[in-house]
Formats: C-alpha cells, structure tokens, sequence
C-alpha cells in the first residue's frame, strides 16, 4: 500500500511502518498530496482518511485500526 500512494503523490518516509490494509482515503481528487506520514509510524487497518486538507502523521505515530480522522465537515444546509 506504501507504495501506492507514494506513486500517487503522498510523501511517505521509507522507514514508515505498515500503512492499512483497507485504508480509505475520501476527497483526495487526483493525488494522495496531502497525506504525509513519518518515520516508524504506522497506520491500522480500515482507517478512514479525509484528505480534503492536508494530513500529517509525524513520526513515531501510530493510527490505531478503524479510525477517522476528518480535515472538513459539511453538515449541509437547512
């Protein structure tokens, strides 16, 4: 999966740990740019990642499995 995104733009230190499986990545358009994520970290399995803003996991951080994080919310209009 690392080398997924990082093909398509996320900026990924080569000594990151795992990154998913079964990450979803919401509201990237056409590149993963703004997800950054550290050395010796680590992302669980089905973690929900809204990148409609920048996203940055620093190093010797660990997203645990089936989290959100959000950059934005819409709660629509009445």
């Amino acid at each position: 999966i690392k080398e997924v995104l990082v093909r398509h733009g996320a900026a990924i230190h080569p000594e990151a740990w795992p990154v998913g499986p079964n990450v979803t990545l919401h509201e990237h358009g056409e590149s993963y740019r703004n997800l950054s994520i550290g050395a010796f970290s680590h992302v669980g399995r089905e973690v929900f990642l809204d990148l409609t803003d920048r996203i940055v996991i620093e190093d010797s951080v660990s997203v645990g499995m089936r989290s959100i994080i959000l950059t934005h919310m819409n709660v629509g209009e009445y």
